[in-house]
This record gives C-alpha cells, sequence and structure tokens, in this order.
C-alpha cells in the first residue's frame, strides 16, 4: 500500500487526529483491487494482507501533529520508502520529521528543494542503513555529502542531480567526496551539476568509481575525452545516461567503440546525434536493452539498423523525433521483446503501422502515442480488443518538484 498526502495551497494544517484516522481505518479493512471491473481478482485480492510499503509527505511534514507522526513512526515498516518534498527543511528538518525518522529504519529517502545543510547531516545520523539517497536541492554544499557518505556506508544508489555542490566546494573536499565511495555504491546521478572541477571529477571517477554500473552525466560539461576515459577506467558501468550534452556522431561512435560492448541503458537524447551516431551504436552495442533517442532527427535509416542489430530492444524513447516515418515503425514492430515505447510527437506515422506494432510486439505493456485522436482512438481500441493496457499521454509540464 502507498499513502500520499500533499498539500492544497488553501490547506494550512491537517486536522488532528487526521492520520491517526487513516492508518486505524487501513489496519480495519483490507483495500479492494483498483481494477473493478475484474471481478475474479477481487476474492483473491481480499484475501490478502496489506502493509504501508511507502509514505509520500508532500510539503505538510512540518504541519503534522506529533501525535500523528508518532502513530505513523510506530505503524511503518522497516523498509519503507519515504519521501519528503519541497517545505520539508526550509527551518532545517522539523521535529515531526525527526521523529518519524527516529522510529523506522529507513532505506530509501527522496527529498527535493530547500533542504538545508543541517538537514542532510541529521538525516545521515538519523538514518544509517539508508541505501538510495535521492537529494535534489540548490541550497547544499558537498560538506553535509561528505558526511552522509561516511555514516551511511550501505549507499547503493545516490543521486545529487541539479545540484552545486561542486561549485561551492574546494579541491580538497572534491576529493574526499569521491574517495568514500564505497563498493556498495553502483548509480551515481550528478546531472546538471555545474562546470566547475570537471576534471578533478574525470580523474576521481576514474580512480574510484570502479564498482559503478549505472552513471547519469546528462547535461553536465563533460568532453568526449573525459567521457572515455571514465568509461575506460570503469569497467562495470553498463547503464550511461548522457542526454542533452554536446557531444556529435564521431564522438559518440568514439565513445560507444569502448563500452559498446557492455552497455545496456543508454540515453543521447537532446544531442547533436543524428542517424549516423545510431547506426555507430547499431553497430556496437549487441547487449543494448533500453535506449533513448528524444527530439533527435532520426529518419529511418539508423532505427532500422538498430532494431536489426539489437533484437532485444525492451524499450525505446523516439519522443520528438518528429522525423520518424513508418519505415522505422515497421523495423521496430519486428522487436519481439518490446515492451515500451514512446511516439510523442511523430505526425508522421500511420495507424496501419500502430496497428502492426501492436499486433507483433506482444509483450508490449505500455505506449504513448501522438496527440492524434484518430490514432489514438485506433490504438485504445486495437489494445482493448487484445487485453492490453496502453496509455496515450499528452506532453504537460511537470510543475512543483
Amino acid at each position: 500500500m502507498i499513502f500520499s498526502y500533499g498539500a492544497s495551497r488553501n490547506q494550512n494544517v491537517l486536522e488532528p487526529g487526521t492520520i491517526n484516522h487513516i492508518f486505524s481505518e487501513i489496519k480495519k479493512r483490507r483495500i479492494d483491487p483498483t481494477n473493478e471491473a475484474d471481478g475474479k481478482a477481487k476474492l483473491e485480492e481480499e484475501e490478502k494482507e496489506y502493509t504501508l510499503k511507502e509514505l509520500c509527505v508532500r510539503s505538510l511534514i512540518s504541519m503534522i501533529t506529533p501525535t500523528d507522526l508518532g502513530f505513523v513512526a510506530e505503524e511503518i515498516p522497516t523498509d519503507i520508502r519515504l519521501e519528503m518534498f519541497a517545505e520539508l527543511c526550509k527551518r532545517d528538518m522539523p521535529d515531526s520529521a525527526i521523529k518519524l525518522l527516529q522510529h523506522s529504519n529507513i532505506k530509501y529517502i527522496r527529498i527535493q528543494k530547500n533542504v538545508t545543510d543541517r538537514a542532510i547531516e541529521l538525516l545521515s545520523s538519523l538514518c544509517p542503513l539508508l541505501e538510495t539517497a535521492y537529494i535534489r536541492s540548490s541550497a547544499i554544499t558537498i560538506k553535509p555529502l561528505i558526511i552522509l557518505l561516511q555514516t551511511c556506508s550501505n549507499i547503493i544508489s545516490l543521486d545529487i542531480g541539479w545540484t552545486k555542490v561542486f561549485d561551492r566546494g574546494d579541491e580538497s573536499e572534491v576529493r574526499l567526496f569521491f574517495q568514500l565511495f564505497s563498493p556498495t555504491l553502483t548509480s551515481f546521478v550528478m546531472r546538471g551539476t555545474g562546470p566547475r572541477h570537471l576534471q578533478l571529477r574525470t580523474d576521481l571517477l576514474c580512480q574510484y568509481g570502479q564498482h559503478l554500473k549505472t552513471l547519469n552525466i546528462g547535461r553536465t560539461s563533460l568532453k568526449c575525452q573525459q567521457i572515455v576515459a571514465i568509461m575506460t577506467a570503469c569497467g562495470n558501468i553498463e547503464n550511461l545516461l548522457m542526454d542533452r550534452m554536446k557531444i556529435n556522431d564521431n564522438e559518440f561512435k568514439e565513445i560507444i567503440q569502448v563500452c559498446g560492448k557492455r552497455i545496456k541503458h543508454l540515453d543521447i537524447g537532446d544531442t547533436l546525434a543524428t542517424d549516423k551516431g545510431l547506426i555507430a551504436i547499431a553497430q556496437n552495442c549487441p547487449i543494448l536493452e533500453i535506449i533513448g533517442l528524444r527530439n533527435l532527427p532520426l529518419v529511418e535509416v539508423g532505427v532500422t539498423l538498430l532494431c536489426q542489430n539489437v533484437p532485444n530492444l525492451r524499450s525505446i524513447d523516439l519522443g520528438g523525433c518528429y522525423e520518424t516515418t513508418d519505415n522505422a515503425i515497421e523495423a521496430i514492430s519486428k522487436l519481439e521483446k518490446l515492451l515500451e515505447i514512446n511516439l510523442e510527437g511523430l505526425y508522421l506515422i500511420s495507424e496501419e503501422k500502430v496497428k502492426e506494432l501492436i499486433n507483433n510486439c506482444k509483450y508490449i505493456t505500455r505506449i504513448e502515442i501522438p496527440e492524434n485522436p484518430p490514432l489514438i482512438s485506433q490504438a485504445f481500441r486495437f489494445a482493448t480488443i487484445k487485453g492490453r493496457e496502453w496509455r496515450a499521454k499528452k506532453r504537460i509540464p511537470v510543475t512543483g518538484y
């Protein structure tokens, strides 16, 4: 079960005992399946025990009464995923949040906006078993992150994307930060982290990032030779995300020749790549499973060759590749293991090829299609006949995060 509570603009405080009442009611009853049409599953679902798995408190954690927080703290299991947003730490970490953290062995936490250094330091001391830390705040420096790595030795995934921690730290602090990378850390996100200390970061990643399997360097100013050096030294990286970087076809070819044989997830969306770069990927990435190609000027040659050479593709993001035509969709339709595809903005594709894609890709579970009413209608009608779940997603900006 997931419990999510968000703040509305007109709401100032929760009623006393609100959360206590909610969780009391949750314990009393079993919850029916969300799909009311699935009558057969209903009886089976009613026999299952439901426990809280995720707690998402958006903006209101500083307003929740101590009584309610104490109740939640006693009820939540040790493997809970805790998400805190927005006003979590405008005045450092509120007492209610501290009480919650003290009563649970939290392994996952997601914090955004307005987070202070003091809050991260408290988090480190209260959550020594932390495994996944998603911390994105423009206010913090690198010092509390050093404390976090020193205290939480079990961290598997660290996301500090869009922070300015490297710009605010001196060389010794940056060096210490990377030196604290433990063998358990397999995923590191430094997306959009600013231009300072880039060469030093490259050298330190080469030295201390050998255990990484996932690296997100999107929207950074790293150069081709720096990326080549990192991928040569860090031989375990199999998921490389470098979207929104100023890298051209020849540079992609140079990078892929170094690491392509082990890459399973590659994102080059919003870069300077064209069909030539995709051809290089098709020729050098035989075990690729997930690829992001958003907003690239692709026609069909690169996509066709990619589908021919990489039959194990499970997910393709072609959103915004407006030059892509039916020939590319026809090639994609031959991918038997395809699970997800994004076709947003592909107004040149036809209903017939969408039908063919649905027919041939038997395991597909998600598709995003252009805002074209006839095409959406056909896709939903055809998918309903085949008994699959589909979703047509409009491009709506995400706000408030």
